[in-house]
């Protein structure tokens, strides 16, 4: 695991369920394109699971990202 995604899981343990533009907004980028790549490889490593819900954060229905 490469320090980013170790930075980005480890942000997830700690508030998930969690959305992709919400972990994005808490390093401070407006765009989920930033966690949106870091969660798939972390999906890939079946260290994350994916699933369509609705945000407890921002109440968007989106992929939310929890810990395995």
């Amino acid at each position: 695991m490469t320090p980013l995604q170790q930075l980005i899981y480890n942000y997830i343990k700690e508030h998930q369920p969690i959305c992709d533009l919400c972990i994005s907004k808490g390093f401070g980028y407006d765009y989920n394109q930033y966690a949106n790549s870091i969660c798939r490889q972390l999906e890939r490593l079946k260290l994350i699971s994916r699933i369509k819900d609705k945000c407890p954060k921002c109440n968007r229905n989106v992929l939310l990202n929890r810990a395995i």
